[in-house]
């Protein structure tokens, strides 16, 4: 007996889900259409997974990602370990954010779920309160998955067990690293790396002895990321091999940038954070090679310390001293991930035009 449901190519019903995948109402409702749309459905809404603290949400759209909050993450693991396991193979990505206790059941189920996740590509762990969490072996303890984007942040600056070499070892086709851990890793450790983000002593950690591309380096509160006098003559070499640069804190964090810039030799995008005086973006002229240049002026949940209409008005000196930038974004209004937000010029000159957050402060460019 011929099936009664109408002929559909794979490749339109492929588009519909991509077109449906910003709506996560709308990929529940196409699960109910047929069996082929639930499986492909599916695969859509496990892709990504967030377990996301309510105080953590940091007011990016929900419809561009599909969160479960972490009182409803308990389910969530049981689900895939108990109910259904082929779910789990569909997971590409998943991050926890989470700043409340959970008891040991938890991280067993957690280890469970992380267990079968054997496409996983992206994973990040956040958990700055004083929370019960388990050690980073623990928690991926037969894990088989290889990774290209790690973050790990527990609130702890040492790793006496070596936890997080041991766990890196098994990783080489890693190529993004985000670690607050200031404890040196084997030289040989993660040879794909393409892009680290951290604080200064990990930062020189890793850079050292590696063809790093990319470097996102928000300062923390503590004086090795702010001072002046600490030298970049260790990591020279390394820094010159950067293309693209996120640097910044808030106003009493965020370091100097004028101490880095000698050591920039090949950089071409540059996304600054922070309030950043004018003696400093003075000095910006010394990247011959700088294409796009970003400033988000006011670091997340603080009010901008330099006035909007000063900002605009060293624009043009950029654009006069620096033959190769093609681009300028300065962040125009509160929020980064608010729409059009941004004023952006051109070195074909004109007034600049809002547009939306530009995509190198979340995907890179180069």
């Amino acid at each position: 007996m011929e099936s009664s449901e109408p002929y559909l190519p794979q490749e339109i019903a492929e588009l519909i889900i991509e077109f449906a995948g910003i709506d996560g109402w709308a990929l529940l409702s196409l699960c109910l259409v047929s069996s082929r749309f639930l499986a492909l459905s599916q695969r859509q809404l496990y892709r990504r997974i967030d377990f996301i603290d309510p105080g953590y949400w940091d007011g990016r759209p929900f419809e561009d990602i599909w969160k479960a909050t972490v009182d409803r993450g308990t389910l969530f693991l049981k689900t895939i370990t108990q109910h259904n396991t082929s779910l789990a193979q569909h997971i590409h990505t998943f991050n926890y954010h989470n700043h409340t206790r959970r008891d040991r059941a938890f991280w067993n189920l957690a280890n469970k779920g992380l267990r079968i996740m054997s496409n996983l590509k992206v994973f990040t762990f956040t958990s700055l309160a004083p929370v019960e969490i388990p050690r980073l072996r623990t928690l991926l303890w037969k894990c088989r998955f290889k990774l290209e984007e790690f973050r790990w942040n527990d609130g702890e600056y040492v790793d006496p067990k070596g936890d997080l070499a041991h766990f890196l070892a098994f990783q080489p086709g890693l190529k993004v690293l985000s670690i607050t851990l200031r404890d040196p890793l084997p030289s040989d450790t993660c040879p794909r790396l393409e892009k680290f983000i951290g604080y200064r002593q990990p930062m020189e950690n890793i850079l050292r002895g590696r063809f790093i591309t990319r470097l996102e380096f928000i300062a923390t509160a503590y004086w090795w990321d702010r001072s002046c006098s600490q030298s970049y003559d260790g990591i020279a070499k390394e820094l010159s091999q950067l293309t693209s640069l996120i640097y910044g804190g808030s106003r009493i964090q965020r370091p100097d940038i004028r101490p880095v810039i000698p050591y920039l030799k090949s950089l071409q995008a540059l996304h600054l954070i922070g309030y950043h005086c004018e003696w400093e973006l003075n000095h910006l002229y010394k990247l011959d090679e700088l294409r796009v240049f970003i400033w988000t002026s006011a670091y997340p949940e603080e009010e901008p310390h330099y006035p909007l209409k000063m900002q605009i008005a060293l624009v043009p000196g950029w654009f006069g001293t620096m033959k190769n930038l093609q681009s300028v974004y300065i962040n125009c209004c509160k929020g980064r991930h608010t729409p059009k937000n941004y004023l952006h010029w051109t070195s074909a000159g004109g007034d600049p035009v809002t547009t939306d957050p530009p995509k190198h402060i979340f995907d890179w460019p180069m």
